[in-house]
């Protein structure tokens, strides 16, 4: 091993740290060898954890030089007291380490059910234990974290008070809030943003310009607050988005629900968007009009997928070519899609999926991928899946459930292959895993 390149086995130990994030730890330790060659490289270092003892995080600090930092501080919700006190200490004492090295955070990660240690919350600083942080030097949102480029908060509990001048991160790409809004969130939002994911939110905003978002997700917000928000931020270079619609938050209650909701009278948009090919939509009922509307401002999509609806085979058939239940369809939405995926739809027949892949086909605008998960059974047959590689679909996923819940499933019953633009997984996706046989 000694005698191999070193730049070999650098490759080796970051390709490891994927599977297990301290094993560059481990290593140190087999021998001088691997102790000097780990110790003596700053890469190996770098992401530094909360969850780690203090000592670890002053020599994550220490031995990662002059590198990014990725800080994650997952502090998690305790309903002890003393387990509250032990962990607001802890942060402090994390605090107080990283603060001289806000300039070299590029990511940083926060859960935690309390947002005044990091200088987001100045309405009662009396609870907080000494030493108070300074609210004219808070650890966010000050001039010395001017390198930051990934931020992800989520706090139980917190606002921003208008008062506070947040200097701008001009380095910002990547941005997701969980959290109650308050007018002043906007200052958060820097016009460079490329990545934007918003849950939790059930305050309307204000008006916002973001030129060069990218991606946008609307996790678990209300669908007039969701509505709200698109109608108010400009979005001119829009290429993915993600709807994920929840109940109005109750205050007596500790969490938002997660229901699924009637959208029926939103309007998401007033104006077309042309630039947006990836459509994301779940949790929601409503009636043709909805899906209609949404679909025609969105002329360019190329991947849709839709999940817990409640959709029928009307609703689905606005996206075939022709007729639906004899009444002629006036106009073709959608004519670039080209991958279709619909999970958990109990209604929903193969039938009518075969009729617009027929449909689409025989116009020229076909389908060449189908994702479906978590139908009815005894909906789908399989004449009817068997004759969609006909129409041009040449990537197909069918995955059905029956409603004794048995625990077995037709996965893979008729072929496919595993789809390249799931959501699942992602941090910009907030809808449940989805529901299918043998989960």
């Amino acid at each position: 091993m000694e005698h191999l390149p070193v730049e070999l086995i650098y490759r080796v130990i970051s390709f490891a740290q994927q599977s297990d994030q301290h094993i560059h730890v481990s290593l140190s330790q087999v021998n001088r060898f691997f102790r000097s060659l780990v110790n003596s490289s700053p890469l190996f270092w770098t992401k530094i954890d909360f969850a780690y003892p203090i000592p670890l995080i002053s020599l994550y600090i220490e031995r990662s030089a002059h590198l990014p930092l990725d800080v994650i501080a997952d502090n998690g919700v305790s309903t002890f007291w003393h387990q509250a006190r032990e962990r607001q200490d802890r942060t402090l004492e994390c605090l107080a380490l990283l603060r001289p090295h806000r300039h070299r955070i590029h990511r940083l990660r926060v859960r935690d059910v309390d947002a005044q240690f990091w200088g987001l919350d100045m309405r009662d600083m009396s609870r907080v234990p000494q030493p108070r942080p300074d609210p004219k030097d808070n650890f966010l949102w000050c001039h010395l974290l001017c390198n930051l480029e990934v931020l992800d908060l989520e706090f139980a509990d917190w606002f921003i008070n208008s008062d506070l001048d947040f200097p701008p991160v001009t380095t910002l790409r990547k941005v997701r809030l969980c959290g109650f809004w308050s007018k002043a969130h906007p200052s958060l939002l820097p016009p460079q943003l490329e990545s934007l994911a918003l849950a939790d939110c059930t305050a309307r905003t204000t008006a916002v310009i973001l030129d060069h978002l990218v991606n946008l997700s609307l996790i678990r917000c209300p669908a007039t607050v969701t509505q709200a928000i698109l109608q108010c931020i400009s979005l001119p270079q829009l290429f993915s988005l993600t709807i994920h619609f929840a109940s109005v938050h109750d205050p007596t209650q500790a969490l938002p629900t997660n229901h699924v909701v009637d959208a029926t009278g939103v309007e998401l948009f007033t104006q077309a968007q042309p630039t947006v090919q990836k459509l994301d939509i779940s949790a929601f009922h409503t009636n043709n009009t909805f899906l209609e509307d949404t679909l025609q401002r969105l002329p360019n999509i190329i991947h849709l997928r839709i999940a817990s609806a409640s959709l029928r085979d009307d609703q689905l058939l606005l996206l075939s070519v022709g007729s639906v239940n004899e009444v002629p369809v006036t106009r073709v939405l959608c004519r670039q899609l080209t991958s279709l995926t619909i999970e958990n739809e109990f209604d929903i027949t193969s039938g009518a999926l075969r009729r617009i892949a027929e449909s689409r086909h025989a116009a020229s605008i076909p389908l060449t991928a189908l994702i479906l998960r978590g139908l009815d059974g005894t909906k789908v047959t399989a004449d009817d899946i068997e004759d969609l590689d006909t129409y041009g679909i040449t990537e197909l996923v069918v995955d059905v459930i029956y409603a004794d819940f048995s625990g077995e499933s037709d996965e893979d019953l008729w072929s496919g292959s595993e789809e390249a633009d799931s959501s699942e997984g992602d941090w910009m996706s907030g809808d449940e895993k989805v529901v299918a046989g043998g989960s």
